[in-house]
């Protein structure tokens, strides 16, 4: 039950992208496969994956403050990211399956962004 649990996120946006996560994948560059295939998986250092590794106490969102910075939240939920997914994607608050229909240009680099800023 454990790992069912714990391939939440990867279930999430893979079911939501996996028709097309091949053909763009092979696209990128090896650091923007990395990124990608970390946003995918949620494998990060986001604040839920540091505390479940038990290297950090609080797993706040550093963007925003207010919620538990995990991969979903900084990709679909994060206030203090709204603006910039706004002005890469077109759309504040994407969902998954967003993802895959957004620019591949334009998804990479709020990645990259989020990877390289927070």
């Amino acid at each position: 039950m454990g790992l069912i649990e714990g391939l939440r996120h990867s279930k999430k946006f893979l079911g939501a992208i996996g028709a097309c996560f091949p053909n763009k994948i092979n696209r990128l560059s090896r650091r923007q496969a990395r990124y990608a295939i970390a946003a995918i998986t949620g494998h990060f250092g986001t604040g839920s994956m540091l505390l479940k590794m038990g290297i950090i106490d609080d797993p706040t969102c550093r963007a925003c403050n207010e919620d538990v910075d995990s991969m979903e939240h900084l990709l679909c939920e994060c206030d203090g990211l709204a603006r910039k997914r706004l002005d890469l994607l077109v759309v504040a608050y994407p969902q998954p399956e967003d993802y895959c229909a957004s620019n591949l240009k334009a998804s990479i680099k709020l990645l990259e962004w989020i990877f390289e800023a927070i």
